[in-house]
């Protein structure tokens, strides 16, 4: 996630990255191939800004297992690739660069938050789209286990996150609800009973932080992971166990992770001496974490660790924004991580047999596995 440790502005909570063009792949129904003739803009250009374009109504069925990821340029956008690289489909444009892209729990959608204060959500088979929100400060952050809400950001006042709230927006409606008064990052539970979010106070010289628990609507909230140290950015264990965090401690420049139970007893860092620049991802079978480091000037790696801490190494020397396939057998990866100069590639879970996907694309999101 990239933040400003000691001042944390909401603003620079949210990480987005960016690029387009694409690799000629094996021609397959309603994918393209190349980019020419009348098929390719009828059939592969599934274009949306706020209203769905024409072109959608006939788009041949969706693939099941797909990548999406986001494209830069002057038109930024969205599109969908197939992972066995038979061939990508663009979804969506947008106005204004993209920051951030979620598939739906039930995998059918893609919500999609633009740096112009946009939210929209964006049917993967280019049935329709809805404009959420059209012009406010938007720092989307998960959709709700049903799939009817999608929570967000906001500022409040001042820039920083102790001054920020998180709402919900109903996708049948449209309406806006407050989630928390105080608390930025909710990460709902994999059962959807509970939520871990981040709560902060501002000090006369910064910030302080903590890991919360609230129920799912944002009613008894408590603190569980405490202390003289900044606790940011919770992530559920995809086995609901655990909590996944990043820890900043006390007089220090630079995060680690840090892991607690769900409740947040046994709160303790998990890769001690080992700076992260966040990214942190659970494995599916809970079994490993995945965190970023920074690589040179201005580059990123990515490491892994066992959740009992034991093989915390180097995974991706170049690799960024990882996220794992819905059955853990592959991942997807942003390489190098460079904004406007980065590829999309697939390889085994290990790290193994990595092949490029697309030539220029960035935070790749593997589809759920449909319900």
């Amino acid at each position: 996630m990239g933040v400003n440790r000691s001042h944390s502005p909401v603003s620079a909570a949210y990480r987005g990255t960016l690029n387009p063009p694409t690799v000629p792949r094996a021609p397959s129904p309603g994918w393209r191939r190349g980019s020419s003739g009348p098929a390719f803009a009828r059939r592969a250009l599934c274009v949306a800004t706020v209203a769905l374009s024409s072109a959608c109504a006939n788009q041949s069925p969706w693939p099941g297992d797909a990548v999406a990821y986001i494209v830069a340029g002057s038109r930024p956008g969205v599109s969908l690739a197939s992972p066995s690289g038979d061939g990508e489909r663009t979804i969506a444009y947008e106005r204004a660069r993209i920051e951030r892209i979620r598939w739906s729990p039930d995998g059918s959608s893609l919500a999609v938050a633009g740096s112009g204060g946009t939210l929209s959500v964006f049917r993967a088979d280019g049935s329709s789209t809805r404009r959420l929100i059209d012009d406010d400060i938007v720092y989307m952050k998960a959709w709700s286990p049903d799939g009817a809400r999608i929570a967000f950001a906001h500022p409040t006042g001042s820039a920083s996150k102790a001054d920020a709230e998180t709402l919900v927006v109903e996708l049948e409606t449209g309406i806006r609800t407050v989630l928390l008064r105080n608390g930025v990052d909710p990460t709902w539970s994999p059962d959807g009973r509970s939520l871990a979010f981040e709560r902060c106070v501002n000090l006369a010289n910064g910030i302080d932080c903590d890991i919360w628990r609230a129920d799912a609507d944002g009613t008894h909230a408590r603190a569980i992971v405490t202390g003289p140290t900044i606790d940011m950015t919770p992530v559920w264990s995809s086995d609901g166990r655990h909590v996944a965090f990043e820890r900043l401690p006390s007089g220090a420049s630079s995060a680690v992770v840090g892991l607690a139970n769900a409740d947040g007893s046994d709160a303790h860092v998990l890769s001690p001496g080992l700076p992260t620049t966040g990214g942190i991802r659970w494995s599916p079978d809970s079994a490993h974490i995945t965190y970023e480091r920074q690589v040179g000037v201005v580059g990123r790696g990515t490491w892994i660790v066992a959740v009992d801490g034991a093989n915390d190494r180097q995974f991706l020397a170049s690799g960024c924004d990882l996220d794992w396939s819905p059955d853990g057998a592959r991942i997807a990866y942003q390489e190098p991580c460079i904004t406007g100069a980065g590829g999309v590639f697939v390889a085994a879970a290990d790290g193994t047999n990595p092949r490029m996907l697309v030539e220029r694309g960035s935070s790749p999101v593997w589809r759920p596995a449909r319900r």
